[in-house]
């Protein structure tokens, strides 16, 4: 029996048909309105990233900081571990805004999360 081995935008399409949604948390920005967060993102994506194997890795091209705005330029590479010459890069730009050590991370998971939620076409 022959088996067929999926690219990676199968795979992504295997993942698109498991996850099709990702549910708003309760934490609510300045009592407005609520968001997804990066780890709920993380999160769905895992599994059916493991599952279908997929791997993706994040590269900073760019960070730079301009008082209390960080902005992160990344690219996020999809790698299919069966065959890591199959893959698709992504490129997107966060921005973290915060008086203390934290913009960078801000600015870098705001990309991450973007990239994967569309990616993988959600909402």
């Amino acid at each position: 029996m022959t088996q067929i081995t999926m690219n990676i935008f199968q795979r992504i399409n295997a993942v698109m048909k498991e996850v099709n949604y990702i549910q708003k948390g309760e934490k609510k920005v300045a009592g407005q309105y609520r968001y997804v967060a990066h780890d709920q993102v993380s999160s769905v994506l895992h599994g059916p990233m493991a599952k279908y194997g997929i791997v993706a890795v994040p590269t900073v091209v760019e960070l730079t900081q301009n008082g209390t705005m960080t902005i992160a330029k990344i690219t996020m590479t999809f790698v299919n571990i069966d065959d890591p010459k199959d893959n698709f890069a992504v490129s997107y730009t966060g921005y973290g805004i915060d008086s203390g050590d934290k913009g960078p991370g801000k600015a870098y998971s705001y990309a991450c999360k973007y990239a994967m939620l569309k990616t993988f076409c959600l909402e």
